[in-house]
């Protein structure tokens, strides 16, 4: 089954590649936040619209927004979004980073289609009600990482050697079909690693032998290894938007937002490994002896996701300057559908032996439950010159959980957010200056934490949700991951024409924490994995133009 190879690769590759119930809480960390893009207005200010309302880009926000206005509108949102990741290959965890390589992606953006009905009802009590429909996008998937380096002997380790390793541990059978897999009784990867010749059975030692070691499981002399890993992500989360809003004599704003999300993902990972050295020996059935010349290994996950939530809100204006709102967001509950595809392949220098193990894509659906949300707003407008915004929104990732047809299958994923996810917290923060009767600039700030925590005990040891096996934890006490802030600092022009035209530019910059991983598992406890360094900034251009009626 497609997911028990998820869970089994999370012991190979951690991070850096697939994972298993670590993997399934990053994923959901991911899926769940709320990245907003908006309109242009909305962007620029930060989307601190919690308590401001009145443009389209505040109803995802705040459902009580799209009642401010006093009058319909529609409005077309349409832009870019450019992502840069510099990554960084040190040959072990705690050595030097090499230099860094900087790898560029961009992508079309539709952050917001729609348009409101303001109908006026009276000049008490209901004074209005206003229907919304919304479509645009979210969050953007979008990320490219290349980063390489070289391992040398006698202190090296190996992608094949990892696998060689975890097969021998978990008692692969040498004499499995490569279609059996299916079964689900080993790792989808150790078998496809087998079946592509990355590793091979030694009768007489009784374990696997990577290809980059020679038949008694040595490491060469005078062996060096040319590494590369890379990784492909492309996707987006779009939003359909139902809304209803209603204005409650002259200071009170209600709504409540029906939300279809929809998720479309896809990643792609491979590492390759390629002999620059010293020739490797390899002996294919006792027969021929040749050299190994490259590894290759590679995964595709493709994702798909449609939800379903609720969002209710509300905006007090206290007088003409001060106004002050809050929202409540529902859990999402997304139907997941995911493919996945992994495959190995071997070279060796005679040019006699190449394999590469078939590639068989397998479906899985279950059902994710994103978190809740709650977010609350305050603003000051000064008349005709501005205004200052200022939101602040929390995000439960310890209530989100994963399901499916199968009792107990997810019960690891959900036992390990429970112990390593807490709630993420949100600031943002923007302003709006009136330049003259048509144009207002504008400028926003956002400040995101993560709610990845580690386990730490009384002696100082740590534990990451990538690290935990299950065992019961006590002794010690959960703490968030320091350093794992994210920063936006967004800018923006707008034009209001004496008649129903409006047009808006905004530009984002949204600068990701530094992150690292291990390409593998430290499967010789004297030398760690190689470790790649990685840092993306993404940056967001959008326009709006719409009409006012």
């Amino acid at each position: 089954m497609f997911s028990a190879a998820l869970a089994s690769m999370g012991t190979l590759f951690g991070q850096g590649f697939v994972t298993g119930a670590a993997g399934f809480m990053d994923n959901g960390i991911a899926y769940g936040e709320s990245s907003y893009f908006g309109t242009a207005r909305s962007m620029a200010l930060g989307n601190a619209l919690t308590s401001v309302g009145g443009d389209q880009g505040s109803i995802p926000i705040n459902p009580a927004g799209a009642a401010v206005a006093p009058y319909s509108q529609a409005s077309v949102t349409a832009g870019a979004s450019i992502s840069s990741v510099n990554a960084a290959y040190a040959p072990a965890y705690g050595d030097a980073y090499g230099n860094g390589v900087r790898s560029n992606a961009a992508g079309f953006v539709l952050p917001s289609v729609g348009a409101t009905m303001r109908l006026n009802m009276g000049s008490t009590g209901l004074k209005g009600m206003t229907f919304s429909i919304l479509y645009g996008t979210e969050r953007q998937y979008l990320s490219r990482i290349g980063a390489s380096g070289s391992q040398s002997a006698p202190y090296m380790t190996s992608m094949c050697g990892a696998f060689a390793y975890a097969a021998t541990a978990d008692g692969l059978d040498p004499n499995l079909p490569y279609e059996t897999r299916y079964n689900g009784a080993y790792d989808w990867g150790e078998v496809a690693a087998y079946g592509g010749n990355l590793i091979g059975y030694s009768e007489r030692l009784g374990k696997f032998i990577p290809s980059t070691q020679n038949e008694d499981g040595e490491t060469v002399s005078g062996t060096k290894l040319d590494q590369a890993y890379s990784r492909n992500s492309s996707g987006k989360k779009d939003d359909i938007i139902f809304n209803m809003a209603f204005q409650i004599g002259d200071n009170v704003y209600l709504g409540m937002t029906l939300g279809v999300p929809m998720v479309r993902y896809r990643d792609e990972r491979s590492i390759s490994e390629m002999s620059v050295g010293s020739p490797i020996p390899v002996t294919f059935e006792g027969e021929e002896t040749t050299s190994f010349k490259r590894a290759d290994y590679s995964s595709v996950l493709s994702t798909r996701m449609t939800g379903i939530y609720g969002k209710f809100g509300i905006i007090w204006r206290a007088g003409d300057v001060f106004r002050f709102g809050a929202a409540i967001k529902t859990p999402t509950r997304f139907n997941v559908n995911e493919t996945y595809t992994l495959m190995a392949a071997s070279s060796y220098n005679n040019g006699k032996y190449f394999s590469d193990s078939p590639s068989y894509p397998d479906e899985f659906n279950y059902v994710f439950t994103s978190p809740f949300e709650f977010n609350v707003g305050a603003s000051m407008v000064l008349g005709k010159a501005g205004l200052v915004s200022v939101d602040y929104e929390l995000m439960d990732y310890h209530t989100m959980r994963y399901s499916t047809g199968t009792a107990g299958y997810f019960d690891a994923t959900n036992n390990t957010i429970r112990n390593f996810c807490g709630v993420s917290h949100m600031l943002r923060v923007g302003a709006e200056l009136r330049l003259n009767t048509y144009v207002s600039a504008r400028v926003g700030y956002n400040l995101l934490t993560n709610p990845e925590k580690y386990y730490e005990y009384g002696n100082g040891e740590k534990i990451y949700a990538s690290d935990w096996d299950g065992t019961p934890l006590s002794g010690g006490s959960a703490r968030y991951v320091p350093g794992l802030v994210k920063h936006t600092a967004s800018v923006g022009l707008g034009y209001s024409s004496p008649g129903s035209f409006f047009a808006d530019l905004a530009v984002r910059a949204t600068f990701d924490p530094t992150r690292n991983f291990g390409l593998y598992i430290d499967y010789d406890r004297a030398v760690s994995s190689p470790d790649v360094r990685f840092r993306r900034t993404l940056w967001d251009v959008v326009a709006t133009i719409g009409w006012r009626f």
